[in-house]
């Protein structure tokens, strides 16, 4: 597997992949205000604390999300974090806790959705600052 996998039946993979899209938004929001992209994100504080007990880690993520960064990071970010959701739910919820095998695939799922966000950018060179791709999904 090379590239984001939807149909993966893995809650940890997915767990993962909704960080990297609310770490999207989160860039989507703030470039859209600032007009440069930011150097630390919710992931620098959160990564660690996510890939190992998502349930109460995405709480406040969810919700800080849900209030300030979707609602202007577009129609597409929001559609990937509700089929994120759903698939989470069609796979028993979101997890308590992730065992080492799950974070592992936490971590495929989060690189393989920023890996899709970077192809999709207009100019994915690192050293420059293109506008995130707010409506790629």
């Amino acid at each position: 597997m090379e590239e984001v996998n939807p149909l993966f039946r893995s809650r940890g993979y997915h767990c993962g992949r909704l960080l990297a899209v609310l770490e999207e938004a989160q860039q989507v929001y703030h470039f859209r205000q600032h007009q440069h992209r930011l150097d630390t994100t919710i992931v620098n504080r959160s990564y660690g604390g996510t890939s190992s007990a998502p349930k109460s880690t995405f709480v406040p993520l969810l919700r800080l999300a849900a209030t300030s960064h979707l609602p202007e990071a577009g129609g597409r970010l929001n559609q990937e974090v509700e089929s994120i959701v759903s698939t989470l739910v069609d796979l028993g919820g979101m997890p308590q806790i992730l065992s080492l095998p799950e974070q592992a695939e936490f971590g495929l799922g989060f690189y393989h959705q920023r890996a899709r966000f970077r192809a999709r950018r207009p100019d994915s060179h690192e050293d420059s600052d293109p506008p995130p791709a707010a409506d790629a999904g």
